[in-house]
């Protein structure tokens, strides 16, 4: 592996059970390395990475560098200046590596690296467009924030000259990154916390574009007004893709099949090529199928065939992520967290004709809840019932400006039937004296969230069927 700053084979990661981190940290353990690292609390991940032989410290202190003699360090951009592992590292000078300097790093090592970016949609594509691949025969790395249903995981260590790696542009991390194909999904602002203009975070991602060689791809949506200004600024070949808008790669006559999965024509530089029948849920998907799509045509692969080894893919965890049953209505679990997000889940959701939609929502960061106030109220506009969980405060803290009730008043006010019920286990037991056959129970959180879903399911039917965390 090229070496810039991963000094020695003792790898500290601090955060080690995010998304990401745990996947790269699995794979600096495969590659021989000693791997340990923190976390605030115990999950899945954590469980998982101290089964694989990883130490996993709970809480933070300098004390974890020194009992396992950490000679470099990698952190993420959600870690405090004030962190204690931090801090003793650069007071003892031991060297420090961002998460994604680290992708970066492992991006180059391969002849072609796929960065999958925009503010929502890169964890299913990254996803699905792995899954592809993988049914071709191309046998790609992959890098996913999020868990694969058919990798059982987040990260895979292939064997071909192809990474798939999901590319998040909070803090400018994908600008770290080593793309020779830069896919666009669609440019909103977010994270405001960081971006404080549409202007400063369309500059990000001209940057992004732009880092992919003369020869290499970018790939951007038709249908996103930014997106499509983004590739006008790009001197690199650039292909297109979208449903409502003249694109190079289209999906026309969408519909909906009985089980909520996803059909439609797809058309190539305007010659249609095949039905495509993906087991995947939501108008708004067909843009992540596109995208994968002129990916796969990139790298060869006839549409029909990629169309083919879409069939194979069994979703994304905590991506409309089934859980079981409670009093016959089913329970699913979605990471959606803007607005837009919002609106598409519930409308995947309504896809599946349910008697009621019971949606339990877990608002993400106090910044994002005060920029997205009154999108957020609207968002929610055809469920039948919201109840309000406490705001998941990630890496913010609480200045009293917002709370869950504000929410859960606003709905009111629109007449909406909405509460606020902060705790898992009240809100567990009011959904199993409320719920029926026929309805949806939708809980929809980027925190923790989907615990609730196992809670609830625990009352009725757990699902057989595995999903992620």
């Amino acid at each position: 592996m090229a070496n810039r700053s991963l000094c020695g084979k003792n790898i500290f990661f601090i955060g080690i059970g995010g998304s990401s981190m745990s996947g790269l940290a699995m794979l600096l353990k495969k590659e021989g390395y000693n791997v340990s690292g923190s976390d605030m609390q115990t999950s899945v991940k954590t469980e998982h990475l101290e089964e694989s032989g990883i130490k996993v410290f709970i809480g933070h202190s300098a004390d974890n560098l020194v009992s396992c003699n950490a000679q470099t360090v990698v952190y993420t951009a959600a870690i405090a200046d004030t962190n204690p592992e931090l801090c003793y590292a650069r007071e003892k000078g031991i060297p420090l590596m961002k998460r994604s300097e680290l992708v970066g790093l492992i991006m180059r090592r391969y002849k072609n690296a796929v960065g999958i970016s925009g503010t929502k949609g890169k964890t299913t594509s990254t996803s699905l467009l792995s899954t592809v691949l993988i049914e071709c025969g191309k046998e790609p790395s992959c890098l996913i924030g999020g868990t694969s249903k058919n990798l059982r995981s987040n990260y895979r260590v292939g064997t071909g000259d192809v990474i798939v790696a999901e590319s998040c542009e909070y803090q400018d991390s994908f600008l770290d990154f080593a793309p020779t194909v830069a896919v666009i999904l669609n440019v909103e602002l977010e994270h405001t916390d960081y971006f404080k203009s549409m202007e400063q975070l369309e500059e990000s991602f001209v940057r992004f574009a732009e880092m992919i060689p003369e020869d290499g791809l970018a790939v951007g949506s038709a249908d996103c007004k930014t997106t499509v200004e983004i590739l006008s600024r790009v001197a690199r070949p650039k292909v297109t893709f979208g449903i409502k808008n003249e694109a190079d790669y289209m999906a026309k006559n969408i519909t909906t099949n009985k089980d909520g999965t996803l059909s439609c024509d797809i058309y190539v530089k305007g010659e249609y090529k095949c039905r495509a029948d993906v087991p995947i849920y939501g108008e708004h998907n067909a843009y992540n199928v596109l995208a994968t799509l002129a990916v796969t045509d990139y790298f060869g692969i006839p549409t029909e065939e990629a169309v083919n080894a879409m069939k194979a893919y069994q979703g994304t965890g905590r991506r409309f992520d089934y859980y079981g049953s409670v009093g016959g209505a089913d329970v699913y679990d979605d990471y959606a967290h803007t607005p837009d997000e919002y609106r598409a889940v519930i409308s995947a959701a309504r896809g599946l004709c349910p008697t009621r939609l019971i949606t339990i929502f877990q608002p993400h960061t106090f910044s994002r809840s005060i920029d997205f106030f009154d999108e957020t109220v609207d968002a929610f506009a055809d469920c039948d019932k919201v109840i309000m969980l406490d705001i998941y405060a990630a890496r913010e803290i609480d200045d009293g400006r917002i709370h869950s009730r504000d929410f859960a008043d606003a709905m009111q006010k629109k007449g909406y039937d909405a509460m606020y019920l902060p705790k898992y286990e009240e809100v567990a037991d009011y959904v199993e004296q409320i719920a029926r056959k026929g309805d949806i129970v939708l809980v929809i959180g980027a925190g923790h969230s989907n615990k609730l879903c196992e809670m609830i399911v625990a009352r009725g039917e757990p699902t057989t069927q595995i999903h992620g965390d």
